[in-house]
Order: C-alpha cells, then structure tokens, then sequence
C-alpha cells in the first residue's frame, strides 16, 4: 500500500509541477466497471480507476496516458471464495483503444471461516477497445500472469474477456 501511495503522489506532483503548455495540464478521473469471463473459471466482475493527463497540444485528439488503479474478482468453479486480482497498471488511452501494463497482487482466502490467506504477485496485461461514436461499451482481454509452482489454486494464468463502461467525471467523454 505504501508504494501505491508513494506512485501515486509522484504522479500527481510532476504533472502538477510541469509547465503550462496545453499538455498535462490537466488530470482526468475515470472510474469504470467491468463484468466478463475468465477461461478455466467462470465470471469476474471489477472496479477500475484511471488518473490519466493529456500527452498531446492538439484538443480535438485523445492521447492520454497515466496510471490505473483496479480490484476484480473472479468466480472459481465449484468454490464459493473468489479470488481477487488488486492491480497497479501504466496505461495509455486512444479514440479507439486503451492499452494498461503493471503488477497484479492475486489474493485467496480459505479453511474454516476462511482465515487463511495467500498472495502471490504477478505482471498484469490489459487492452480495450470501443468506437466512442457509438456510443458503446468498450471491450477487451485481460491477463494476469504468475509464477504457477507456487499458486495451486489454478492452473492457468487468468485470461478474462470482458465488457466495461467508463465514466469519464471531468468532461473527458
């Protein structure tokens, strides 16, 4: 968590500090939701949360890039405790696309009363796309990939498809 915190106030104080040419100056919030399959599971449902600044001088474009903060669960076959995947990405954002890379924290809780606890870290890997004319819900793949010896609860990495709607709070639509 304290690295987390750490990145993040990094991020906010150079594009704050930076100058005032029509590039970062400005930080868009863009919290989403997102519902899918994963392969070898079943469904996951997840919460998102970009900060991202605008890369480029020209307004009429969309180039943004940033950080994206998110949690999702995924429904295990036959199990009642989902696992949950915390993820910190770098992401990069288009018209038409959105493109996230980072860490992916992989956490599950068992036993009675489920007190037991194991993470595992891995690299986590996001693309999306969506036609912002039509007014549609973006799409994409997700993957988070780990060192499998040491997770026994699944034996693939976890490879989602998904639908998301972004919400973008600051005019950033």
């Amino acid at each position: 968590m304290r690295l987390l915190t750490i990145i993040l106030l990094l991020f906010l104080g150079i594009n704050w500090g930076i100058a005032q040419d029509g590039r970062f100056e400005k930080l868009y919030v863009t919290p989403s939701i997102s519902v899918g399959f994963t392969f070898g599971a079943t469904f996951n449902i997840g919460l998102d949360l970009d900060l991202t600044t605008s890369t480029t001088n020209d307004f009429d474009k969309r180039q943004r890039s940033g950080i994206s903060l998110g949690h999702y669960l995924v429904l295990n076959k036959g199990n009642f405790q989902p696992h949950h995947i915390t993820h910190l990405n770098l992401m990069f954002e288009n018209e038409y696309m959105d493109v996230k890379a980072g860490y992916g924290l992989l956490t599950y809780r068992w036993g009675r009363a489920q007190v037991n606890k194991f993470g595992q870290g891995g690299f986590t890997f996001d693309v999306s796309f969506t036609q912002r004319e039509s007014n549609i819900p973006w799409f994409g793949v997700k993957s988070l990939f780990y060192n499998q010896r040491e997770w026994i609860w699944f034996d693939i990495p976890y490879f989602s498809v998904y639908t998301r709607q972004k919400f973008y709070l600051n005019g950033g639509s």
